[in-house]
């Protein structure tokens, strides 16, 4: 004989009204995705970065205990690993992660070699990925007039890219 649970009605009520809202929030959540770079952003991010964070959390759980040494022993398998994802991060966003990876690369009291070795790239000439025209684009908007009225000269070659 099988027996059923059956909810009461206020439960079943709370039940479908946090279904109901779940739905929303995910379809919120997909519009905003899709029409906010921002957003897409803070989501490219976060799905990289913290599986990372996650990883180094729990290796630091299992050996918080040992001494130093034995430590960075622990980590630096993860280091190799995802200092070049670090990267690839930081080369996707562009931007202020450029900016912060730049800082970070003098840092050798922060992070760690491997780290440090991988970022040492943002302090030379970071390739800009921006056709000219998009270059032109943004700075005429922000000026709010065309270069030649506001420039001599504008060179199409840039210096460096972040």
């Amino acid at each position: 004989m099988a027996s059923s649970i059956r909810l009461l009605p206020s439960a079943l009520k709370a039940r479908h009204a946090a279904l109901f809202a779940l739905g929303i929030g995910g379809a919120a959540g997909a519009i905003r995705y899709q029409t906010d770079e921002g957003t897409r952003r803070s989501v490219y991010f976060w799905s990289r970065a913290f599986p990372i964070y996650l990883h180094y959390r729990y290796v630091k759980s299992q050996v918080q205990h040992l001494p130093e040494a034995e430590q960075e022993e622990a980590y630096a398998p993860l280091h190799q690993k995802y200092a070049p994802e670090a990267v690839d991060i930081i080369l996707h966003l562009k931007g202020f992660y450029i900016k912060i990876a730049q800082v970070g690369s003098t840092r050798s009291d922060f992070l760690p070699q491997e780290y440090l070795s991988r970022l040492e790239i943002f302090q030379g000439d970071i390739p800009c990925t921006e056709p000219f025209t998009a270059i032109q684009d943004t700075v005429e908007r922000s000026l709010g007039k065309p270069l030649p009225e506001v420039f001599a000269e504008f060179d199409h070659i840039p210096v460096g890219a972040a």
